[in-house]
């Protein structure tokens, strides 16, 4: 038995409710998932979408009013019985949202974009150490790094990635490496633009003296109307690099943005990258916010590809969907579920990202900082 929880902008549930042919007076739980079921609370109607899970298509496959006979909830806080207890997620919609937001409302139910009251994974953990990607406050350190990096550590960052895609602001990387240690901050990953692996040479002699462990490749420099072929072309060229860098003890890494989770016929071109590429030479950089406004869940991903992700950057979003991110905690992603699902936490590298803001950069990476230092996951 489980009741119907408040939530921000809809009522969610714990499970996904699912069934074959028509609706049967108790529901059952699709194990797989690929059934999605999304209510209108108003007008007591409820349809049922298949999920395709390589293209993340959806199919309208039933549609019918819900009642107290069938099993399902239109009243908040009514209880109802089913005969499982997967943790899956319902989304029950007002009628303006529903019919002009379905899509992003059925993805948002999947496995950890609606917040709930309380999460289904709760402990006493905290992070023992908090990243900042240095593209967050990209502004300031456009006009002062030294002083940048010496705000970031006051606030208590410990791990800054830096922006070898942006030549780090026009420092040399020995007087880098200098601030970065006056400030008792270390550097263990970089973005780089693809292009860098055309210098590798250079790129892994600034590496080593900056103490990286990664050089991520922050976005695939393609020009046009995107081919699944770019991607698998790409995914050998990462795998190339990787195998190169891995012998000076440094791993290429590949982070995702919203674009790369875009369907192409049907197929989603970062599941093809992240299929080709070989895990011993390259890992995986999850952005949490891009994934979200690429209309996918991140813990989804996380789920799928658990062992691949090593690195991860903190974002969060509004609404799954969005074109902008927000504040960590003021937007839909539940980072307590989120963190508690990456394995072997503390030997992964999780830096906050946020690039739009309600006052100033600073300002913002500091309210990040104290909620994701605290959170207990």
């Amino acid at each position: 038995m489980f009741s119907i929880a408040q939530s921000t902008g809809a009522l969610a549930l714990d499970q996904v409710i699912s069934t074959e042919g028509e609706f049967p007076r108790n529901f059952s739980i699709d194990p797989s998932g690929r059934l999605l079921l999304v209510a209108n609370q108003r007008s007591d109607s409820v349809v049922v979408f298949r999920r395709d899970q390589k293209s993340g298509r959806l199919t309208l496959t039933h549609q019918a009013d819900c009642n107290t006979e069938s099993g399902l909830p239109a009243v908040p806080g009514t209880r109802v019985k089913i005969r499982s207890n997967l943790s899956w997620r319902v989304v029950i919609m007002n009628r303006r949202t529903f019919l002009g937001s379905i899509a992003v409302a059925v993805g948002s139910t999947q496995l950890g974009c609606i917040p709930h009251s309380s999460a289904a994974s709760s402990g006493t953990r905290r992070l023992q150490r908090v990243g900042v990607q240095l593209y967050s406050l990209r502004d300031d350190a456009r006009q002062d790094l030294e002083r940048t990096l010496a705000s970031i550590a006051g606030i208590g960052y410990r791990d800054v990635e830096l922006l070898g895609s942006l030549d780090n602001f026009g420092m040399p990387p020995t007087r880098l490496r200098q601030v970065l240690d006056e400030n008792g901050l270390r550097a263990p990953s970089t973005h780089v633009s693809g292009n860098a692996l055309d210098d590798l040479n250079r790129q892994l002699e600034q590496a080593l003296t900056l103490g990286h462990q990664y050089m991520v490749v922050a976005s695939l420099p393609l020009q046009g109307q995107r081919t699944l072929d770019d991607y698998r072309r790409w995914a050998d060229r990462l795998n190339d690099a990787g195998q190169r860098t891995v012998r000076q003890g440094i791993h290429i890494g590949f982070h995702n943005h919203g674009n790369d989770h875009t369907p192409i016929g049907g197929v989603v071109p970062y599941d093809v990258l992240v299929e080709r590429t070989d895990p011993a030479f390259v890992r995986l950089q999850l952005d949490t916010g891009n994934a979200a406004m690429g209309g996918r869940d991140p813990l989804e991903y996380l789920q799928r590809y658990r062992e691949r992700y090593w690195l991860f950057h903190i974002k969060d979003v509004p609404r799954l969907g969005a074109t902008s991110d927000a504040e960590l905690g003021k937007g839909v992603i539940d980072f307590r579920r989120l963190l508690a699902g990456i394995e072997g936490i503390a030997d992964k590298l999780l830096f906050v990202e946020q690039e739009t803001y309600p006052g100033t950069p600073l300002e913002s990476v500091r309210r990040d900082y104290a909620y994701i230092s605290a959170l207990e996951f």
